[in-house]
């Protein structure tokens, strides 16, 4: 994924409804490792496996997240 599309489609404000909606979207359920996770803690899970790939130099470390929209 490019971060081009999150700078692109950023919100010229971020109020309360702005702020509702991100929170609706972190609040959304994922899965890893066949586990259902709120997004927030499956991208902290993604985060921290990434990071144990990028030392260990195995991407096989790196846990994915599967979700569906």
């Amino acid at each position: 994924m490019s971060w081009r599309v999150v700078v692109d489609t950023a919100p010229d404000r971020f109020e309360k409804e702005e702020k509702i909606a991100l929170l609706q979207l972190l609040n959304r359920e994922v899965r890893v490792d066949g586990k259902r996770q709120y997004l927030l803690y499956a991208l902290h899970l993604y985060c921290a496996s990434l990071f144990r790939a990028l030392q260990g130099g195995d991407v096989s470390e790196i846990t994915w997240v599967e979700y569906e929209w």
